[in-house]
């Protein structure tokens, strides 16, 4: 079966499937950066996009709606999340590195982590709680949830 979309649904179509593999990509590669090591990002970018464009039009606005309003605030913990990586690389590489300072700044990486990975559990729920059931269900089945 094809899908017949004006010039204007398909750019919007296009640019929303973008968004969602651009959040899809940062998060999974802050969670990577923070220790969550390597994961097949390419295979759950795809299925990401796969499960979007399955979205009824109306789903589909709302979610960019939802991560567009969001989007923001998980860029800056994103920012966090690496800054604070880095302080910690900075100090372990100090010729008076002292486990103390870095046990401080790992406790800070831990609540940064934590809290990108809240906020992104709290879009998922955003996201979850304005489709339909069916979309819902499609959706779930087509995201890999790691333990």
């Amino acid at each position: 079966m094809q899908i017949q979309l004006d010039k204007k649904t398909a750019a919007k179509t296009i640019f929303g499937a973008a968004f969602i593999l651009s959040l899809t990509a940062n998060v999974a590669a802050a969670g990577a950066f923070a220790g969550g090591g390597a994961t097949p990002v390419l295979g759950k970018v795809a299925a990401a996009i796969t499960a979007f464009a399955d979205l009824s039009p109306e789903s589909r606005g709302k979610t960019i709606d939802i991560v567009k309003n969001d989007w923001p605030d998980i860029q800056k913990q994103i920012a966090a999340v690496r800054e604070k990586h880095k302080a910690v690389k900075d100090l372990l590489a100090t010729a008076d590195y002292q486990r103390a300072d870095a046990e401080k700044l790992m406790i800070e990486v831990r609540a940064e982590t934590a809290a990108l990975q809240e906020k992104g559990q709290n879009l998922a729920l955003d996201i979850a709680d304005q489709l339909t059931p069916a979309e819902r269900a499609k959706l779930i089945q087509s995201v890999e949830i790691a333990p």
